[in-house]
């Protein structure tokens, strides 16, 4: 390991480890602390913070997901403003049970008309179910009348092209598809893109801004009171503080943080320390992952993530699913994939920034922002740990074709988060149809 300063005097660290193949893997990284918490900022626009009871993840300068030692997660924007929040509690079903559940009130952005969008929350349900000593929190989806399904599977009354289908139902730009965009006609279809490219932007913007008609149409009761938001806890002060030496400027952040990671290199080969320059280039310290920010005071723009269009036939197809799982009122379990025949081909979508182990070996990995798993063998029923591979990520993610080992836990939280947005979008898709406007029906 070398350790110089930046121009802020903040410390740098530059490690490199040997790999299979003598090749070898290079992490630079600026280090922050306030008390007993360490923040480090990585050449990649990576931040990661560890504190006592939690672990936060994100990019400079972008949101931040919050894991507790309790199990329970938030996430705040750059700005401190709550995204979500998680609490246990018991609750009473309209069937008069009372059950034990987490949950999770998430502030949505809603536009009425051209206005700008506003917060409101919205709060899910997560039921802990413990399979094999091993506890897992399952998505609940809310009640629906079966009217609201069926409209659905009707198609739309013309082909449905990007042109048509903007500003309101867009895809982002931060998915590319094999055979492009195309045109819809089926809206399942159109729900199934909506949520797989929707998590592809999960490290800057979690929940598509969704019209205010949206959750007053569709029966949604999840509206709370408007000042719900201040009642949500703040982030942990001390992650704050560890990481107020990385405000400012990210880009310029990351490129002088590269520039003294490469000047450490160079020191290191002079004096012949040879284990930080053997078989390295200054590409390793690129932040490859991002391109430029746009906004100097915003996170960098995420480049775009290659779906394949097997992957994309795939994912409609668990989108379809989870909306007949949601009229049936049941939840979307990773036990249940794993035991059906369909758990070769099933495909699992990445969304809040986490790290991972690669199989055979100690080296780490970062999954997030829409990258594409699939299981590498099939779990037994009793498996904790699981072996996954990587169909396709970002430059800087786990490798494509990269075997990783990954809790079921967190395997459940990826199929907990696609299922929300696909309720999420099949909202939209609702309130435009009541609308009357492109998405009118024949």
């Amino acid at each position: 390991m070398a350790v110089g300063t930046t121009s802020d005097g903040a410390r740098v660290f530059v490690e490199e480890r040997r790999l299979a193949g003598n090749a070898s893997q290079v992490t630079a990284y600026k280090e922050a602390k306030s008390g007993e918490t360490v923040a480090r900022l990585f050449a990649n626009g990576k931040v990661v913070t560890k504190g006592a009871d939690f672990t936060s993840s994100g990019i400079i300068g972008g949101t931040r997901f919050i894991q507790y030692k309790s199990g329970l997660h938030s996430a705040y924007l750059a700005d401190g403003k709550p995204l979500f929040s998680e609490k246990v509690r018991d609750i009473t079903w309209p069937s008069g049970e009372t059950q034990r559940v987490i949950q999770r009130t998430t502030m949505v952005p809603v536009l009425r008309g051209g206005d700008v969008p506003r917060r409101i929350p919205v709060v899910r349900y997560y039921t802990v179910q413990t399979v094999n000593n091993v506890e897992f929190a399952i998505y609940q989806p809310r009640p629906y009348a079966a009217a609201y399904f069926l409209n659905l599977y009707q198609p739309f009354v013309a082909q449905l092209t990007q042109a048509l289908l903007c500003p309101s139902l867009c895809l982002p730009a931060t998915a590319a598809f094999d055979s492009g965009a195309g045109g819809y006609t089926d809206p399942m279809d159109l729900v199934g893109d909506l949520a797989m490219t929707d998590g592809t932007d999960d490290d800057v913007s979690p929940e598509a801004p969704a019209p205010q008609e949206m959750l007053e149409t569709a029966g949604n009761p999840d509206v709370a009171d408007a000042d719900l938001e201040a009642n949500l806890p703040p982030p942990p002060p001390e992650m704050v503080a560890a990481e107020q030496a990385f405000q400012g400027d990210a880009d310029q952040q990351t490129t002088e943080l590269r520039n003294t990671a490469g000047e450490l290199r160079q020191r290191a080969a002079q004096s012949g320390e040879a284990a930080l320059s053997d078989n390295v280039t200054n590409a390793q310290f690129a932040p490859v992952s991002y391109t430029s920010a746009a906004n100097a005071s915003g996170p960098p723009a995420l480049a775009p993530i290659h779906i394949p269009d097997y992957a994309r036939a795939q994912l409609r197809k668990e989108a379809r699913l989870i909306v007949a799982l949601q009229q049936n009122e049941r939840g979307f379990q990773v036990s249940e994939v794993a035991a059906a025949a369909y758990a070769k081909v099933f495909v699992f979508q990445a969304a809040s920034p986490i790290d991972v182990t690669e199989a055979g070996s100690d080296s780490q990995c970062t999954l997030s922002g829409g990258d594409l798993i699939r299981f590498a063998s099939i779990p037994a029923q009793t498996d904790a740990v699981v072996t996954v591979k990587v169909i396709s990520s970002r430059a800087g993610h786990c490798g494509t074709g990269h075997a990783l080992q990954l809790g079921v836990t967190d395997l459940q939280d990826m199929m907990n988060a696609f299922a929300e947005r696909v309720e999420h979008e099949k909202m939209r898709i609702a309130a435009c149809l009541a609308q009357n406007g492109v998405c009118a029906r024949t």
